[in-house]
């Protein structure tokens, strides 16, 4: 019952601070997940090749135009569900604590990276992605933060 159309969670890790606590059952939907992980554990969870949702983000970061972008790609998703803390690295700035953050690694930094920002926070499609989320488990802000 996957609503975000994921083949399955698989064997993915449930973390407790930087400790491995355990293994999450596959086919969980985030609202399932989140139940199962309570207030003090997170799950990482790999986007796999046939899933939508780190795919469609990426496709949404690469429209952007290459003058802001410059070599900016993303590369492989990974999708943290539980508490969790979102800093901004470069500024050493804690933006707050989530339920959810898709993390991409990849290659570069935009050259512009408020534009970046602003153009990713506006995009349709991420729209797109925050509102398959939002059905599963409520209410969600966005951010954007780069590190490396």
């Amino acid at each position: 019952m996957a609503l975000l159309g994921w083949p399955s969670y698989g064997r993915c890790a449930i973390f407790r601070g930087e400790n491995i606590v355990g293994q999450l059952p596959s086919g969980l939907s985030c609202k399932e997940i989140l139940r199962h992980l309570g207030r003090t554990r997170s799950a990482l969870l790999v986007d796999g090749p046939q899933s939508g949702v780190g795919q469609r983000v990426a496709a949404a970061v690469e429209r952007i135009p290459p003058a802001i972008r410059d070599r900016y790609v993303p590369g492989d998703a990974s999708i943290l569900l539980g508490p969790h803390s979102i800093h901004q690295e470069e500024e050493d700035v804690l933006l707050g604590r989530t339920r959810l953050s898709i993390r991409f690694f990849g290659y570069g930094t935009p050259l512009n990276w408020i534009e970046c920002r602003r153009l990713i926070l506006e995009h349709p499609e991420i729209l797109a992605v925050k509102a398959l989320f939002e059905e599963q488990i409520g209410p969600l802000q966005l951010a954007v933060t780069w590190s490396g």
